[in-house]
């Protein structure tokens, strides 16, 4: 098992729910709420992180987002420090 510590942004754009991950630049959306959002973000870092393992694509593993998306870390409504555990390939 692999334990990744991360943080995402909770914020609203255009409507949506944003929560977005900088480290993988990865964004998970919702119509409806920032938990929705948020477990779509948990499904696609989870994803992101079993195939660079079973590809072993590490070297691109970390994508930071870049600095001008980096700028979310202002209209962030919350900030929040997750884990994820992901089985080994």
């Amino acid at each position: 098992m692999k334990k990744f510590s991360l943080t995402k942004l909770l914020y609203k754009e255009d409507g949506e729910y944003i929560a977005h991950c900088p480290k993988f630049d990865i964004v998970g959306v919702s119509t409806l709420s920032f938990e929705e959002a948020s477990a779509e973000l948990n499904d696609l870092v989870k994803e992101y992180i079993r195939c660079a393992f079973e590809n072993d694509d590490l070297g691109n593993l970390y994508r930071p987002a870049p600095v001008k998306v980096d700028a979310c870390h202002l209209l962030a409504t919350k900030v929040e420090a997750f884990r994820l555990t992901v089985p080994d390939v």
